[in-house]
């Protein structure tokens, strides 16, 4: 009899992980399908003081072009990534590719944008909390309104940073995505869209456990 019972509980309890097993299967396929929508928080452009170009695909200088000639902002502020360590080891053999800001800058100028609408604006950041810091020192103590241009993927978290960053300092903050990059709902099926989603998920994760990287004094 007590072996009847043992038997029975043996199975309820394999049922039981079963069926636990297949809610967690189903709650993570949903999880996944909405991870790329959830990423994708932009805002519709609206006009602002300023508009801020982040280091990184120049899709995004192609876009702030785009709103610029339609009238959404009167500056556009470029970011000055560091050097990636590959190119400065180029540049020791005398290999010299231009700069993130320089590339960005002349897309800005061929697509409308005269340099005296543009700023250069941080020195080597390493990271989207560096950029953000680095933009509430350069915008004029007049601005009221800024808009980050950046790329789908990286809307979200774009937000977080710089929501908290601006958070005191009583300007309105929109992150808009540029369409020109690709990033299907189905990310899973594209690689690279896989690559900066499953990235872009541990990074905001670092960010919201405390963690963000900024240069070091000597790159000053």
């Amino acid at each position: 009899m007590a072996r009847k019972i043992s038997r029975e509980w043996i199975k309820a309890g394999l049922a039981g992980i079963g069926a636990l097993t297949l809610l967690i299967l189903v709650l993570t396929a949903f999880a996944l399908i909405f991870l790329g929508k959830w990423l994708h928080a932009a805002d519709q452009p609206v006009r602002v003081d300023a508009m801020i170009v982040l280091a990184g695909a120049p899709e995004r200088a192609m876009y702030a072009a785009d709103l610029f000639r339609q009238g959404y902002a009167p500056v556009v502020y470029v970011s000055r990534p560091a050097r990636e360590r590959g190119h400065r080891k180029l540049e020791e053999f005398g290999i010299l590719l231009p700069t993130e800001e320089y590339v960005n800058r002349t897309i800005l100028n061929r697509r409308g944008v005269a340099d005296t609408h543009i700023q250069i604006f941080s020195i080597g950041s390493v990271s989207t909390v560096d950029e953000a810091r680095a933009a509430r020192v350069a915008l004029p103590e007049t601005t009221k309104a800024i808009m980050i241009v950046t790329s789908p993927y990286h809307a979200r978290r774009v937000k977080m940073v710089f929501g908290d960053v601006f958070a005191d300092s009583g300007v309105a903050v929109r992150v808009v995505a540029n369409p020109y990059e690709s990033f299907p709902v189905r990310w899973w099926t594209d690689q690279d869209a896989a690559r900066q989603t499953i990235l872009e998920l541990l990074k905001i994760v670092f960010y919201q456990t405390g963690g963000s990287f900024s240069r070091r004094p000597s790159s000053e």
